[in-house]
């Protein structure tokens, strides 16, 4: 068993030490909200799932790991 298996996939992007984004769909566009360790969150949102794609892999690019919900 894993030292992990008892922890929920928020609590796992916490772990990441340079930090995590989020990117779900709404009725005004994609919502990517962004975790750094020391920064308030930051939210945009984009007009389209490829505008939200091009900023997923600027974000991924930085180092942080990202989670797109359904």
């Amino acid at each position: 068993m894993s030292w992990t298996s008892g922890l929920s996939t928020s609590d796992l992007l916490e772990l990441k030490p340079k930090g995590h984004y989020r990117i779900c769909e709404t009725e005004d566009g994609f919502l990517v909200t962004i975790n750094i360790p020391g920064e308030p969150p930051d939210r945009f949102i984009c007009a389209s799932r490829g505008a939200a794609n091009q900023l997923a892999i600027r974000l991924s690019d930085m180092g942080l790991t990202g989670l797109w919900e359904a």
